[in-house]
């Protein structure tokens, strides 16, 4: 009598198998590196470089990759929030090991160096032009990127700004709940365009150091050939450029100055070529 009762609702409510959810977790067998990027420009914003990723962060890691000379894959991760570490970019290695962005940078430093590791001064030529490279480095990560951000003030973009700010507001120090982080009289605590005037400045600054060798003509701190500074400050330049909105005060700053627009162009077409044909195939 049980076993007839089961098979009538089993009957009524049928047993369906659905196949699995594709996930950036689980990928088919690969022999190159796959690094996992915020959602890719498109022909339509970035014509000449449709791969090239909207944030700057993930674009940083493209160009890096490029520059180390590693044949990759890049593939669009559409929601950061699950990422690894609930951050962009991720690489993950033809074994299957998945290396999160805290661990991307000293992975490739160990299988792909830029420089020998007995090397002086990280590859530059002083201990002077290093000290200049941290600076403009954090100049770029420290004020560049935050002003990017505060550019698009949607609500996960508000609660990226409070780990880059020395005094974040005190709704958002804590993250204990994410509605009153969202509030008017939260949101009026963000300075947005104050953060937007210090990238100007940024901009400025980067702009005046890069002419100071070879009319601006060359690679950044005038090296002979580009470092991972250039990828650092051409990807924010680069999005910038072709992600903000045409009256944004970044993108104005930097299509005012040719030099920079020719310094972004010029280390993009030295290092596109060998990822252009497998990105236009994964777009078609």
């Amino acid at each position: 009598m049980a076993f007839a009762s089961l098979k009538t609702v089993l009957d009524i409510f049928p047993l369906h198998q659905y196949s699995q959810p594709s996930s950036p977790y689980r990928l088919p067998v690969s022999t190159k590196p796959t690094l996992w990027i915020g959602p890719a420009l498109g022909e339509e914003v970035s014509p000449s470089y449709p791969w090239a990723s909207s944030d700057p962060r993930s674009f940083r890691y493209q160009l890096l990759l490029l520059l180390a000379g590693v044949e990759y894959d890049s593939k669009d991760w559409e929601n950061e929030e699950a990422a690894p570490e609930g951050t962009l970019p991720a690489v993950v290695l033809p074994s299957g090991k998945l290396v999160p962005l805290s661990g991307v940078r000293t992975w490739l430093d160990r299988e792909h160096p830029f420089y020998p590791s007995s090397a002086p001064h990280h590859g530059y030529p002083s201990q002077a032009l290093e000290s200049q490279a941290r600076a403009f480095g954090r100049l770029v990560e420290d004020k560049l990127s935050l002003a990017i951000i505060a550019s698009d003030p949607t609500p996960a973009n508000l609660l990226r700004l409070t780990p880059l700010l020395s005094n974040p507001p005190p709704l958002l120090a804590g993250f204990a709940s994410p509605f009153p982080s969202l509030s008017t009289s939260t949101l009026r605590r963000f300075d947005l365009d104050s953060y937007k005037r210090q990238g100007v400045e940024a901009i400025k600054a980067l702009a005046v150091r890069l002419k100071e060798d070879h009319d601006g003509r060359g690679w950044f701190l005038g090296c002979s050939k580009p470092t991972p500074l250039d990828c650092l400050i051409v990807s924010h330049l680069f999005v910038a450029l072709n992600a903000l909105n045409p009256a944004n005060p970044l993108r104005r700053a930097i299509e005012a100055d040719k030099v920079l627009k020719d310094y972004v162009e010029r280390l993009l077409k030295k290092l596109s070529p060998s990822l252009g044909e497998d990105q236009q195939e994964e777009k078609s």
